[in-house]
């Protein structure tokens, strides 16, 4: 009897070991054979390097005695890859005959987790948005230069992002009629990391078209006493 128990566990310590239940071992219905084939696909990792071979190559191994094989078509193999933001998966059709049972087409589907952000990404985001509020907070005027832009933006970047002044830098000075402005693009790096921030600021008019506006005025109003002055002495203006 103790040699019966043993044999019993070492069999249930093989299926174990090469990933097959009891019930995969002998299917006797389709039904039997996805749910076999749904547990096989929820243990499956799956990455953005995943090729239709691993899927198959898996299964295979996991179901030995089993035929596997890809189904074409609408069933081919498709891979979303996972980003920083959003997990991905794959998908492909496979036919499986198990115990004399088949099943074509069973959909193998496994997600892909979404991407861990590296240092290098949490740390040139932090200077960016550093950096984004330091802009936010600038005043330019007809004096600023790129290189003052620069200069600052810099000062924000505390994690060690490096930024450049890309090759689109405007500058458009105001008037005493008109408004002007300074654009460009801040090109953000650190590491394999890069980002961009788009720079756009209004330039008031300047101080000097202020001042010209005022003495104007100031004109005006010593010509508007004069002539009160003139009407009310009853004094003639002779050339």
């Amino acid at each position: 009897m103790k040699k019966i128990i043993a044999f019993l566990m070492c069999c249930c310590l093989l299926f174990t070991t090469f990933g097959i239940s009891a019930e995969a071992a002998n299917v006797k219905t389709k039904d039997e054979l996805k749910a076999v084939l749904a547990d096989i696909a929820a243990d499956f990792h799956a990455t953005n390097g995943t090729t239709k071979q691993d899927v198959l190559d898996y299964v295979q191994s996991t179901l030995p005695t089993a035929s596997v094989w890809a189904t074409n078509g609408n069933y081919s193999f498709k891979i979303r890859l996972a980003t920083e933001k959003m997990a991905g998966f794959v998908s492909m059709g496979i036919g499986v005959t198990l115990d004399g049972v088949t099943v074509e087409p069973y959909i193998f589907r496994q997600d892909i987790a979404a991407l861990s952000k590296s240092a290098d990404a949490t740390n040139i985001e932090a200077d960016k948005t550093a950096m984004e509020k330091v802009i936010k907070g600038l005043t330019c005027t007809n004096k600023t230069t790129k290189e003052d832009i620069l200069k600052a933006v810099k000062a924000a970047a505390t994690h060690g992002t490096s930024v450049v002044w890309g090759n689109d830098f405007v500058k458009k000075e105001a008037t005493d009629t008109s408004v002007g402005n300074i654009s460009g693009t801040l090109k953000l790096s650190l590491g394999s990391e890069t980002r961009n921030i788009a720079f756009v600021k209004i330039i008031s008019m300047d101080a000097i078209g202020v001042g010209k506006e005022n003495d104007l005025m100031e004109d005006r109003a010593a010509i508007k006493c004069q002539d009160l002055m003139y009407k009310k002495y009853d004094i003639k203006m002779y050339n």
